[in-house]
């Protein structure tokens, strides 16, 4: 989930708002992704308060699902919103 929300950031926004700098090839972290994508899609259309809770579903799936750890409890409603996130 956390590789496709990365592919889906960067598909969507500029190539200069997914780099770290104007000549730096680095790209940004997904944190930083999902702000400039907050701010972007505000620009473009406005309302983006359907995208709200993906900085938190990031802090609360994305990154703990992404690390080895079987400690993490993991809930299939938690997972169905951040996969059908509009």
């Amino acid at each position: 989930l956390r590789k496709e929300c990365e592919k889906l950031l960067k598909d969507f926004l500029p190539q200069n708002l997914i780099k770290s700098g104007d000549k730096d090839t680095k790209i940004v972290d997904l944190d930083t992704l999902i702000v400039r994508f907050m701010i972007f899609y505000k620009e473009l259309f406005g309302d983006n308060s359907e995208f709200q809770n993906l900085k938190e579903y990031k802090d609360l799936l994305l990154n703990p699902l992404s690390h080895d750890n079987i400690d993490t409890p993991i809930y299939k409603c938690e997972l169905l919103e951040i996969i059908f996130i509009d």
